[in-house]
């Protein structure tokens, strides 16, 4: 049976509320436009590598980035932020919400 043979096809395709018209249909996104839901994927996969890289004193001093992430973060803080190398802050809590509010 081919798709065209299928009255429900297209329907299988939208979720039970966007069916019903309880639930907006799906927009086309705008140039450079990001769905939340790719957003929250991406971060995920972010995020993961991040808290691998982490490393965190038993003193209870403040977390730190291991390479090569210490690396991409200083390499960003000077030729992306144009800040001073010597200002560069390698704490891992305030680096991945940082990054968090880019994506």
């Amino acid at each position: 049976m081919s798709t065209g043979d299928d009255p429900y096809a297209e329907r299988r395709k939208l979720t039970y509320e966007q069916a019903e018209g309880a639930a907006p249909l799906p927009s086309q996104l705008k140039l450079k436009e990001v769905s939340q839901e790719l957003r929250a994927r991406l971060w995920r996969v972010i995020y993961t590598h991040l808290n691998e890289a982490t490393d965190c004193p038993s003193t209870g001093g403040r977390s730190y980035l291991r390479s090569p992430w210490e690396g991409i973060f200083q390499y960003m803080h000077v030729a992306r932020d144009h800040a001073m190398a010597d200002e560069f802050e390698n704490d891992a809590r305030k680096l991945t919400a940082k990054v968090k509010t880019d994506i």
